[in-house]
């Protein structure tokens, strides 16, 4: 009787070019999806699980289970000419913020 291969999440990763880490989230939010062998350290998956990973990889399920948002792409502007001024009273204050830490920090 032969034995079905199985694959630590590191030999899958060299399978798969899915970092290990990211399987490693994959395994604990999708624990119910994926075939498995042993627990903890010694956890290991069957050829079976490879295709899953692939899947989970493929529909950005990675953050808590939602899928991947698409980019937001901003096509109006977005400042006025209010808004510019206001955002260079800003930097004005965070530079004046900025030298005020660097004398105090220098005092010390």
């Amino acid at each position: 009787m032969t034995e079905r291969p199985l694959f630590t999440l590191q030999e899958i990763s060299e399978k798969t070019r899915i970092n290990a880490t990211t399987l490693s989230r994959y395994a604990n939010l999708f624990a119910d999806r994926l075939p498995c062998e042993g627990e903890g350290r010694k956890r290991r998956y069957p050829p079976e699980a490879i295709p899953v990973f692939l899947k989970l990889r493929e529909e950005g399920l990675a953050r808590k289970g939602r899928p991947r948002k698409e980019p937001l792409i901003v096509r109006e502007r977005v400042f006025t000419g209010d808004d510019r001024a206001i955002l260079g009273e800003i930097g004005e204050a965070l530079v004046k913020i900025g030298r005020l830490l660097q004398r105090v920090a220098a005092r010390q």
